[in-house]
């Protein structure tokens, strides 16, 4: 862990690491199809809820989430699943939209998106 992170972001990485060392690492075979239990878990974790606005330190802190998570063990299918959401469908709505039109302050907002794409065939 980097010692020159901010003690909130160093706790909340170890946080994530906690997470997939006592709910995605106890797999002992790879899940067949999408994790929807895990992806339930990371929202509920609150990685997609990553302030994406503040541009100093939103994507920094998703991309050090990922990588705690995946030091934890977590599923790298998932991990990439997940970083394809932050940087494929939410960080595109940040670069192009404002605060008022996107609403990502809005966890719902962020959720409802996240469900959407799960759900979208």
């Amino acid at each position: 862990m980097d010692s020159s992170l901010p003690q909130a972001d160093r706790a909340l990485c170890e946080a994530a690491r906690r997470l997939a060392l006592e709910h995605f690492a106890k797999e002992d075979q790879p899940p067949s199809g999408f994790d929807h239990t895990g992806w339930r878990q990371l929202a509920e974790f609150g990685l997609f809820r990553v302030d994406l606005l503040d541009k100093s330190t939103g994507l920094p802190r998703a991309a050090r989430l990922l990588e705690a998570l995946g030091s934890g063990g977590a599923d790298r299918g998932l991990l990439f699943a997940a970083g394809a959401h932050l940087l494929g469908c939410l960080w595109p709505l940040v670069q192009l939209g404002d605060r008022k039109s996107t609403r990502l302050n809005s966890s719902h907002t962020v959720i409802s998106y996240a469900v959407f794409c799960l759900k979208k065939k």
